[in-house]
C-alpha cells in the first residue's frame, strides 16, 4: 500500500472523528442551553416577580436586585484575609423532642365524669364507668425539674343499650359529620338545581385540580383524586360555579357531568375534554402564552429578539383588542374579532408553523400551541366565548388556596360535602349575596328546600 493511500485513510479517519466530536459538542451545547433555561425558570419562580403581565416579564425582571444600579460609593477594598486552620472536633448529638419527653416522669391526673354525664343520650339509662382514656399530655415545669402531667378522662358505657358514640356512624356530634349531613340534606338539592341551570348556558368553562382523599375504597391514601370545576361564561346575568369530586381524571367524568350539553366548552389542552360529545371545544390562549413565558431567555438583549418574545407580543396584541371590546355589544365584538383578531391569530400560527421544533421547552410550547390551533379559532364563532379559560381558573383558585391549609379529605363523603359547599358558597359569593344570611335562610327551611344562591329574595 502506498504512502499516499495510508495518508488519505488517516485523513479520512481524522475527519470522521472531528465530525463526530463536533456533533457531540453541538448536542452538549443544546443540553446545556436547555438546562440553563430550566435553571433560570426555577430561579424566577423562587426570586422573581409572579405577575404574568407582559410589562413585567418582557423586561429584565427575573430577580429583584439587592443593590442599586449606580456605582458603589465610598467602597473600601480590604486586604486579603489570612486563613487559619481550626482543628476538627466532635459534638454530642442533640436529643430529639420525643427522646427528651420519654425520659421525663409521668404523673397521671384523673378527671372524673359528673353524675349528669352518666345518663345515656340515646335511651336515658344509667351509664357505667368502663375505664379511662388519655386526653392530653401537659409539660409542667417545677423549679429545677420537668415532669409530664397526663390528663386522663373516665369513659362510660350504657349498661342497657351498650351505646358507644364512637361506634355510631350516624352521630353528628363532630363538626365534620354535621357538614356532611347538611350537605346531603340541604346542599345537594340546591347544587342539582344549579347544575340544571348551568347546562342551559351557552358557554361553560371547565378545569380540575388534584385532591387527596385518605380512605377511598381500594386505593392508597397517597393516590391523587380530582376536584373539577364547571362555571358559566363571564358575560351572563348570574354566575354559577359547581365543583365535582371524582376519584380519577378519566374523560368519563366530564362526559357524565356535561351529558346533554351542546354549547361551547372552554378548557385547557387536556385530551379528556375531547371525548365530550356535541360540544364546540374552545382553547385557552393564556395556557399557550404561559408556556412561552417559561422559555424566555434570561439575557435581556436575547429576550427581546427571541421566538418566545415574538409569540408573547402576538398574544398581547390579541388581549389588547379583547380589553377594548369587553364593554361592547355582542354584534360589535363579533365583527371586530373577525376584522382585527383573526388576522393576528393567522399570523401567530403561521409564525409557529415556520419554526423548526426541537426536543426542548420551546419545542414543547410550539407543539402544544399547534395542537390547540383548531380549538383556538372557536371563540370567533360566538361573541360570548372568551379567548381564555381564566374564568374557571379564578373560580377554582379559592379551593386550591384552601387545600394548602386543610391538605386532604378523610373520606369520599367528606370530599363530596366539600364539593357541595364550595359550589353553593362560591356561587353565592360570585352573585354578591350575604352568604351568612343565605345559609341561615336555607337551614331554617325543611331539608330538600331549594333556595338558589343568586336570588336576593
Amino acid at each position: 500500500m502506498s504512502s499516499n493511500n495510508v495518508t488519505n485513510e488517516l485523513n479520512e479517519t481524522q475527519n470522521n472523528e472531528i465530525a463526530q466530536l463536533r456533533n457531540g459538542n453541538a448536542v452538549l451545547k443544546d443540553t446545556v442551553a436547555e438546562l440553563q433555561m430550566q435553571l433560570n425558570w426555577l430561579k424566577k419562580q423562587v426570586f422573581g416577580k409572579k405577575s404574568e403581565k407582559s410589562c413585567s416579564l418582557m423586561n429584565d425582571a427575573d430577580q429583584l436586585s439587592m443593590f442599586s444600579d449606580g456605582p458603589a460609593e465610598n467602597t473600601v477594598v480590604s486586604n486579603k484575609e489570612k486563613t487559619v486552620t481550626v482543628p476538627e472536633h466532635t459534638r454530642k448529638a442533640r436529643r430529639t423532642h420525643d427522646e427528651w419527653m420519654n425520659s421525663l416522669e409521668v404523673k397521671e391526673e384523673l378527671h372524673k365524669l359528673n353524675p349528669e354525664d352518666l345518663v345515656c343520650d340515646k335511651c336515658g339509662s344509667e351509664m357505667k364507668i368502663i375505664g379511662t382514656d388519655k386526653v392530653r399530655d401537659e409539660l409542667v415545669y417545677v423549679p429545677a425539674r420537668y415532669f409530664i402531667r397526663r390528663h386522663m378522662a373516665e369513659v362510660a358505657k350504657c349498661t342497657k343499650c351498650g351505646y358507644d358514640e364512637s361506634q355510631d356512624s350516624e352521630c353528628e356530634e363532630t363538626m365534620s359529620n354535621w357538614v356532611i349531613h347538611m350537605a346531603k340534606n340541604w346542599g345537594e338539592p340546591v347544587m342539582k338545581a344549579m347544575k340544571t341551570e348551568l347546562l342551559k348556558s351557552n358557554v361553560i368553562h371547565a378545569d380540575e385540580s388534584p385532591l387527596t382523599v385518605l380512605r377511598e375504597k381500594g386505593r392508597k391514601a397517597t393516590t391523587e383524586s380530582k376536584m373539577w370545576v364547571y362555571c358559566n361564561g363571564r358575560i351572563r346575568d348570574k354566575s354559577i360555579v359547581i365543583f365535582d369530586y371524582t376519584e380519577t381524571r378519566k374523560s368519563e367524568h366530564p362526559v357524565n357531568f356535561l351529558k346533554g350539553y351542546a354549547g361551547y366548552l372552554v378548557c385547557d389542552g387536556y385530551r379528556g375534554y375531547n371525548a365530550v360529545p356535541d360540544v364546540t371545544r374552545c382553547a385557552c390562549l393564556t395556557h399557550i402564552r404561559r408556556k412561552f413565558l417559561k422559555t424566555l431567555p434570561s439575557d435581556p438583549e436575547q429576550r427581546k429578539t427571541s421566538v418566545s418574545a415574538k409569540v408573547v407580543k402576538y398574544i398581547a396584541d390579541i388581549y389588547a383588542i379583547e380589553e377594548k371590546l369587553k364593554d361592547e355589544s355582542p354584534e360589535i365584538r363579533y365583527e371586530t374579532r373577525l376584522a382585527e383578531t383573526k388576522p393576528l391569530l393567522d399570523a401567530l400560527f403561521a409564525y409557529l408553523e415556520s419554526i423548526n421544533t426541537m426536543k426542548n421547552s420551546l419545542g414543547d410550547a410550539v407543539r402544544y400551541a399547534l395542537n390547540e390551533k383548531k380549538y383556538m379559532y372557536s371563540f370567533l364563532k360566538c361573541p360570548d366565548v372568551p379567548v381564555d379559560n381564566n374564568r374557571a381558573e379564578n373560580c377554582i383558585r379559592p379551593y386550591t388556596v384552601g387545600r394548602k391549609n386543610w391538605l386532604h379529605c378523610n373520606t369520599p363523603a367528606g370530599a363530596n360535602a366539600s364539593a357541595v359547599w364550595y359550589s353553593v358558597i362560591s356561587t353565592a359569593c360570585a352573585n354578591r349575596l350575604n352568604v351568612e344570611q343565605y345559609l341561615s335562610d336555607l337551614f331554617s327551611k325543611p331539608a330538600g328546600t331549594i333556595i338558589l344562591p343568586w336570588n336576593e329574595k
